[in-house]
């Protein structure tokens, strides 16, 4: 039984990256196994052109680990998430 914090392993049937980051912003290699990979539901403008894509409405959300045991948060989304906010009405 999983313990808190520990997720689940899903397999896709397909890349769930259009364009995988080979490193981090500091340039720490991600692959293999140093990056924590999750989803992230959204409706930003991006998000929701990947939906349109068939990509689902959301993020892929990357974590660097070696930034975590540096005490760094390092965490990027593909795509990038649209942080412009719209006004709706007048």
């Amino acid at each position: 039984m999983d313990g808190p914090g520990l997720g689940m392993i899903i397999f896709v049937p397909v890349s769930i990256f259009e364009h995988r980051p080979e490193f981090c912003p500091f340039g720490h290699q991600l692959w293999p196994g140093r990056a924590q990979v999750s989803w992230k539901p959204c409706i930003c403008a991006a998000a929701r052109e990947g939906a349109e894509r068939g990509r689902g409405m959301g993020h892929v959300r990357v974590s660097c680990r070696t930034c975590h045991d540096q005490l760094r948060q390092t965490t990027f989304y593909e795509p990038p998430h649209d942080i412009r906010r719209h006004r709706t009405g007048p």
